[in-house]
């Protein structure tokens, strides 16, 4: 199967939309912030404990979440977030647009709690569960991985990020195709911009996550990324974007040949 860049963007995008990828990301956010607002709840030196967890399903972002939602022994806990993400659309595409473009610190997430429904959480409350949530993300992208997938698809999305500015910075997505025939990702890093380097750096930090064998690499035409695969991977086929092999030969030809070049190219690289 030959993958050009549009199909392989599509590819990376609709899963990290519609299946996990980024929404791991969001569920685990979420997840993590209920458990240690129970923690906090549980603090408060009640006769009271933890009692596992539910299964819930929400709207945040414009996507269904399914989240584990924290219980208690007496029943008393009710997470603030729920409630909220259970609460007008506007509301929580507001605070889940605030959380990522804020990026999560202490003082911006108490603005973002304290605009949408009031102060419900004090700084030293806010800075715990931060860190608790850091830390469980942090264990998510650094999981042990399969040593051997057949086949892994590499791309950046660009997102807009708000530090002193907003600018668009590059998140390297790996996605990768088990054994079973099962879509995972396996590596979400971020730099400010893709390069071939920032590729081996992402790629070695899967090797050094016990990723040792890769069949096939499937990528764009970035300059140097075949180099930079080949680096970490060496025994990996690699895969190249066929779209600018079709703009070069779309390039030497009149424009009223165009059209009918363009069809027999795409019956050259159908499936």
């Amino acid at each position: 199967m030959i993958i050009n860049k549009v199909l392989l963007k599509d590819l990376i995008a609709n899963h990290l939309t519609r299946e996990n990828g980024l929404n791991d990301v969001l569920e685990m956010t979420l997840n993590a912030m209920m458990k240690h607002e129970r923690s906090l709840h549980l603090d408060d030196g009640k006769d009271n404990k933890a009692n596992g967890y539910r299964p819930g399903k929400v709207y945040g972002h414009g996507k269904l979440l399914e989240l584990r939602i924290s219980r208690d022994r007496n029943g008393e806990f009710y997470p603030k977030v729920l409630a909220l993400l259970r609460s007008q659309q506007a509301e929580t595409d507001q605070l889940v647009s605030a959380l990522y473009a804020q990026g999560l610190s202490q003082s911006q997430v108490g603005e973002v709690f304290d605009r949408l429904y009031g102060r419900h959480y004090s700084s030293s409350q806010i800075s715990r569960m931060i860190e608790w949530m850091r830390r469980d993300v942090a264990e998510w992208l650094d999981r042990p991985l399969e040593e051997e997938y057949p086949i892994i698809f590499i791309d950046a999305i660009h997102v807009k990020v708000r530090r002193q500015t907003v600018a668009s910075e590059a998140f390297y997505v790996v996605l990768g195709v088990t054994k079973d025939r099962r879509r995972e990702v396996l590596g979400i890093a971020h730099q400010p911009s893709e390069s071939a380097t920032g590729w081996e750096m992402t790629l070695s930090g899967l090797r050094s996550r016990g990723l040792s064998k890769v069949g096939l690499v499937v990528a764009d035409g970035l300059s140097g990324l075949e180099e930079a695969v080949g680096a970490v991977y060496p025994r990996a086929d690699f895969q190249r974007c066929v779209t600018h092999i079709k703009r070069r030969l779309l390039a030497r030809v009149r424009a009223e040949y165009k059209p009918q070049l363009a069809q027999d190219l795409r019956e050259v690289f159908v499936t």
